[in-house]
């Protein structure tokens, strides 16, 4: 599927993007680091290649609007510029191309059937009758393709169609989860974009390193999440390993960054000794007991 073949790529080219600016620090290191790269500059142009010959406007949009945030967030200086320039892409888009990227926005569901915003509109209101209707449990991982045209039959779209999911990331986790799961895939998310902001601001003195690992990720999960919006990647497909990947990225660019300041600025990483008199005599393993 041409969508889900970009929207999995769309999480790999801002991250290739941003590892090409770590490397780039360490040409001078040898001749690895050059081969080093060569190769992420191969795979930053072959992602964003593969997406654009998908023809997935929504990858191809996402992806764009990634590298206008990391571009922003490399060169600070030059965010107003940025700005305008995004503003006069989604004029121009709105304007002169609105029945070309909007009216028919092209969705290979296995069949030679364009999937228009009005079809993926008709969708997105049977998802949430799904979520009415089973607000606690879903569907079930992979249940709504079966479940949507027997108890919600659709008429833009025909009932031979094989619908993947609700092409949209937040209606579908709560198809699949029910409610409590959207919950927690939202949580997911704020947390990851929290961490990505706390690393990004720790990174400024020693842990500069760690900057193009931290600009990559906030551009891959920026593009997997306006890609959502209007497609997905459901929990259960076989490319959704690559967000966990991402996630635990997150996780471990924040550890560092938080490490790095630590070391920087002194602040001790572990809670002092306790005093003399709060370790009991009888305890020969050096925890500490109460006093008195």
């Amino acid at each position: 599927n041409p969508n889900e073949l970009a929207g999995t790529l769309i999480w790999v080219a801002p991250l290739a993007v941003g590892m090409l600016w770590a490397v780039r620090r360490l040409w001078d290191s040898g001749w690895r680091w050059r081969f080093t790269w060569v190769l992420a500059l191969g795979a930053a142009l072959f992602c964003t290649a593969v997406v654009l010959i998908s023809g997935s406007r929504a990858g191809v949009l996402s992806l764009a609007a990634a590298f206008a945030l990391m571009a922003a967030m490399r060169f600070p200086r030059w965010r107003l510029a940025i700005a305008a320039l995004v503003v006069v892409a989604v004029v121009l888009l709105w304007t002169v191309g609105r029945g070309l990227w909007l009216g028919t926005i092209v969705d290979a569901d296995w069949v030679a059937l364009p999937l228009s915003l009005e079809g993926r509109l008709e969708i997105w209101s049977r998802a949430l009758y799904g979520l009415q209707d089973f607000p606690l449990t879903g569907m079930s991982m992979n249940g709504f393709r079966r479940v949507v045209h027997v108890l919600y039959p659709l008429f833009v779209i025909p009932p031979h169609v094989d619908l993947g999911h609700a092409h949209n990331h937040l209606l579908q986790a709560g198809l699949d989860l029910g409610l409590p799961g959207l919950v927690a895939y939202l949580a997911l998310w704020i947390g990851a974009a929290a961490l990505l902001h706390q690393s990004w601001r720790q990174s400024d003195g020693s842990g500069r390193h760690l900057r193009p690992l931290v600009l990559g990720l906030a551009g891959s999960l920026v593009a997997g999440w306006l890609f959502g919006i209007v497609d997905a990647i459901a929990l259960g497909a076989r490319p959704g390993f690559v967000f966990w990947l991402l996630l635990g990225l997150v996780a471990l660019a924040h550890r560092q960054s938080t490490l790095a300041e630590v070391v920087e600025t002194g602040t001790p990483r572990t809670r002092p000794a306790a005093p003399a008199d709060q370790v009991s005599d009888n305890d020969h393993t050096g925890r500490t007991s109460p006093v008195g």
